[in-house]
């Protein structure tokens, strides 16, 4: 039986790609770095750090924090450019009753908490959130949904997953937990 829902955040409760893409070409251009957006979307859902690697191999450590800093502080100036999936959130709000509750996601806790006070101000919609920073590995590890299932207290095989990407499903059902692909 379920008894907890677990949502992905970019492209499942918001489509923040616009965002995301216009917030990295900034940080990557005040560093001085090639940025390309084609590359990026390929590698939507990567942890910063295993995107990085993807994108600008053996870039120095000191400019990779400076772009990650960057990013975070573009992110919340494109916010306006984040557009939130109405139907899920509604239906978040109404099932916040009667499940358990988390947020699982690959995004750092800076930009997490600058979308969710923006959007969400004073809403308390989920029970655990799992960021970036909580796991050492990213989605299509499963990781993140396990260790979401042992904050909520249930079984895995209780949990239902809202996902946009193949390896966020991938990570779901590798944790052993059923899965509903959103489409936005």
């Amino acid at each position: 039986m379920i008894s907890a829902l677990l949502f992905d955040l970019d492209g499942t409760l918001f489509d923040s790609t616009k965002a995301n893409v216009k917030a990295y070409s900034q940080a990557f251009e005040k560093a001085g770095v090639v940025f390309s957006a084609d590359k990026y979307r390929q590698l939507f859902g990567l942890r910063f750090g295993e995107m990085m690697e993807q994108i600008a191999p053996n870039t120095d450590p000191h400019v990779v924090e400076k772009i990650k800093n960057l990013k975070s502080e573009f992110y919340k100036e494109n916010l306006e450019q984040v557009k939130p999936n109405v139907g899920l959130l509604n239906f978040l709000r109404d099932a916040k009753a009667h499940y358990k509750t988390a947020l699982v996601t690959t995004a750092s806790a800076k930009n997490v908490d600058s979308l969710l006070s923006h959007f969400l101000s004073g809403e308390n919609l989920f029970d655990v959130i799992i960021r970036s920073e909580d796991v050492a590995k990213s989605k299509p590890d499963p990781e993140c949904y396990k260790l979401a299932a042992e904050r909520l207290g249930v079984d895995p095989s209780e949990c239902l997953v809202f996902e946009d990407t193949k390896i966020g499903i991938d990570a779901a059902a590798a944790a052993g937990m059923a899965y509903i692909r959103v489409t936005l």
